[in-house]
């Protein structure tokens, strides 16, 4: 099923892990969340409200970073769910 996050603060140096199988993923975080999000899906989509810097990409992988980057992680891996980074 579907995954909301919301996260009032994000810590520098923290890790947000999620692996779905079909279920869209929704994570917001505050305007000045920082760190590299990395993305892998075999059919889904990497959606962002959040300015992104894009680091890599292929067809079923990105990594970027969020905000001026960081020590911190946001990592998603799905089969066919989508996810959205929202404030």
């Amino acid at each position: 099923g579907p995954v909301m996050i919301r996260q009032k603060s994000l810590d520098p140096n923290q890790s947000i892990d999620v692996d779905t199988f079909s279920g869209n993923v929704e994570l917001h975080v505050p305007d000045n969340a920082r760190g590299t999000v990395t993305f892998h899906s075999f059919s889904g989509h990497l959606n962002s409200e959040m300015p992104l810097t894009l680091q890599s990409s292929s067809r079923r992988d990105v990594r970027a970073e969020l905000g001026s980057g960081g020590n911190g992680s946001l990592r998603f891996k799905t089969f066919s769910g989508s996810v959205k980074i929202d404030r």
